[in-house]
């Protein structure tokens, strides 16, 4: 796995951090799909974990590999991703988060 490291000054990172979210996505799903399109399998998972999310019943207990099940298939770079971008999400909207959930 390669990694791509971007500088940007508080500028340039309020703007792409205020598209990613108005489309609900965290600044890295948001900047690989800029970079890859619809290819992107990351963002596929992430937006499918919301879903699923979504769906389980307020204080329902899970993690990401039993929220996917038998669906559980991606590649390693991408589960590791994922569980980055949905502890991240969770640390900077903790309140949100259990809302939710």
């Amino acid at each position: 796995m390669k990694n791509i490291q971007l500088l940007l000054d508080d500028d340039e990172y309020a703007v792409i951090a205020a598209a990613a979210e108005e489309q609900n996505l965290p600044v890295l799903a948001y900047i690989r799909r800029l970079l890859l399109g619809e290819k992107d399998e990351f963002v596929h998972a992430y937006e499918e974990a919301l879903r699923r999310v979504e769906a389980l019943p307020p204080g329902t207990v899970f993690t990401l590999k039993t929220l996917f099940g038998a669906d559980w298939t991606m590649r390693r770079g991408t589960k590791l991703t994922l569980g980055k971008a949905f502890y991240e999400q969770f640390k900077e909207n903790p309140d949100e988060e259990r809302d939710k959930n």
